[in-house]
């Protein structure tokens, strides 16, 4: 086997690696809102700012890969990826890819969110900026800190609080200009 051939192999390892720990399937959790959001600012102003949908996109979408990617670290961590655990395997649990190298990545993602969500405040001023500082808390308060959310009863309310009523809210009035 050539050393091209095995390099191309390892890096395509890598590829699928790093999509399984990002967790391709969930992101449809930061897609609908954003999509809902612009859809009724549609419907309800007529108002529909392409740039300001694509910013949001990614930034919602960003921010759902690094909980992800800090999840996985997480659990990793505090041992809730065990052996008995259902589910597709998790990069970290499993050896492939280091917690550290996993919780980079997810602060990576989280700066890349904070890029688009630069443009999103200058959108839609600074209660945009107050929504994006609380919803990066949130996603690492998820899996994180003293008191994870994600171990309490308390998660599924954040969720809805987070990618339901602030991520359809913020979207709409990014596109609206009111709520």
């Amino acid at each position: 086997m050539s050393v091209t051939n095995y390099t191309a192999r390892h890096l395509t390892t890598l590829v699928r690696l790093w999509i399984m720990a990002i967790r391709p399937r969930t992101l449809t959790i930061a897609l609908v809102p954003v999509m809902t959001g612009s859809a009724l600012a549609y419907y309800d102003s007529g108002h529909f700012r392409f740039a300001v949908f694509l910013a949001t996109l990614l930034a919602a979408l960003l921010i759902q890969a690094g909980t992800n990617l800090l999840n996985d670290a997480a659990d990793f961590h505090r041992g809730g990826d065990g052996p008995d655990r259902i589910g597709p395997p998790r990069v970290t649990a499993s050896g492939w890819i280091p917690a550290p190298r996993i919780a980079q990545a997810a602060f990576g993602c989280f700066a890349l969110a904070g890029l688009a969500g630069l443009y999103l405040v200058w959108a839609g001023g600074w209660g945009i900026m107050a929504l994006g500082i609380l919803s990066l808390l949130a996603a690492y308060s998820y899996s994180n800190g003293p008191w994870p959310i994600s171990y309490t009863s308390f998660g599924e309310v954040f969720v809805v609080a987070f990618f339901g009523l602030a991520a359809v809210g913020g979207t709409y009035y990014l596109h609206s200009g009111t709520l």
